[in-house]
């Protein structure tokens, strides 16, 4: 069955490209160039993924990101033209999955989408064990294990990894790492989040030399942004 990818995009140009492109890779695409199309089309179409511009007509995309996450859970992958910082935090903290700038690669949005897929088409049924690539996390008995070995994690080290693992292929920001972790969002808590994310990275590296280097693959650094857990095969 095909998935329904919605494209939110009001410059003709790009959306006949974007609408080519997943067409002939076999998605259905639906198209709108407002906010107010896009909350009817996602409303009466159920699409599987949204592709988001937010220079949209009648509404900030921003804006339309934080309305949608009160009502829908679907991955929104952010194609904007806006490169700025802030930007990207506040769209990805709103509850974007994924952020790219444009000109963009159509590879890579492909790829970018395959990944939003598998990770939302996951089933919800994994409250005891999680199994990425070589790594399994058992939640009901913190531990975490590669190749099963057991790895002693720290409690934020452990903390860290839960949250990363429950939103695969998602960007999270500092802000909602320090907060989960801390319980309040200080700058000056920066070096310890650094600190404790470069323990645990060294931990799961150093763990089996079989996988060291698609586990340097599975959390990864975006500067000034946050951090990424990558879904392995």
């Amino acid at each position: 069955m095909k998935s329904t990818l919605l494209v939110v995009e009001d410059d003709e140009a790009i959306l006949h490209l974007i609408d080519v492109a997943l067409t002939m890779s076999y998605y259905k695409v639906i198209k709108a160039k407002t906010g107010r199309e896009a909350d009817f089309r996602i409303r009466t179409e159920h699409p599987d993924i949204i592709l988001l511009d937010l220079g949209l007509p009648d509404i900030d995309g921003l804006s339309l990101i934080k309305r949608l996450r009160e009502c829908v859970d679907t991955p929104i992958i952010v194609i904007s033209a806006r490169t700025e910082e802030e930007t990207i935090v506040k769209a990805l903290d709103y509850g974007a999955n994924d952020y790219m700038t444009k000109p963009f690669n159509i590879d890579e949005l492909q790829a970018r989408i395959r990944v939003a897929l598998r990770v939302s088409k996951r089933p919800d049924t994994m409250q005891n064990n999680f199994e990425n690539g070589p790594l399994i996390i058992d939640f009901s008995g913190n531990s975490v294990y590669m190749m099963g070995q057991a790895i002693h994690l720290t409690p934020y080290e452990f903390q860290l990894l839960e949250i990363l693992s429950q939103h695969v292929g998602k960007v999270l920001t500092y802000q909602v790492l320090l907060k989960a972790l801390f319980g309040y969002v200080n700058k000056c808590d920066m070096s310890s989040l650094r600190v404790h994310m470069a323990s645990l990275r060294k931990k799961l590296n150093n763990s089996d030399t079989t996988y060291e280097s698609s586990m340097k693959k599975l959390i990864i650094t975006h500067p000034r942004i946050g951090y990424q857990m990558q879904h392995l095969e």
